[in-house]
């Protein structure tokens, strides 16, 4: 009887881990078996992609030479990785703060409120246009202890 059968199969994946599924046909068994084949011939030949994979890789400024120069370099690639930081709007951030840890200090200044710090980079990155919200989220970026926050 069918619920038997539908039982078998539910004791199957619960206890078993084996998935079954069933066919009304010779042809929809034989497209079954089919796509099986095929994704499991496929399989060795995928990588697993990693965070690393999914970063966009940008090629360093060919013209550094000192240590400081690949440093503000390796800051403007790292800054573009931020979504909608363009490369025009990180060189305007690195000539303001040329490496993280000096972006960092202007945020550890006390002189400066929180509602500065968050707004510090907004007149950095474009003249035309106010970037208060992107400000912010790399504020929230750099400064967050809280490894849980959107950004």
């Amino acid at each position: 009887n069918e619920e038997e059968l539908h039982d078998a199969i539910a004791w199957l994946l619960m206890e078993q881990n084996v998935e079954c599924t069933l066919t009304s046909s010779t042809d929809d068994t034989v497209e079954y078996i089919l796509g099986v084949t095929k994704a499991l011939s496929q399989l060795p030949y995928y990588e697993d992609a990693t965070e690393l994979q999914c970063v966009r890789k940008l090629k360093p400024d060919v013209d550094t030479t000192t240590p400081f120069e690949k440093a503000k370099d390796c800051w403007r690639r790292q800054l573009q990785q931020i979504p909608q930081i363009s490369d025009a709007k990180a060189t305007k951030l690195v000539e303001k703060y040329p490496t993280a840890r000096a972006l960092m200090e202007a945020y550890e200044d006390p002189s400066y409120s929180v509602e500065e710090k968050r707004a510090m980079l907004a007149p950095c990155m474009d003249d035309r246009r106010n970037h208060a919200k992107l400000s912010d989220c790399i504020y929230r970026l750099m400064t967050s202890t809280d490894p849980n926050e959107l950004i």
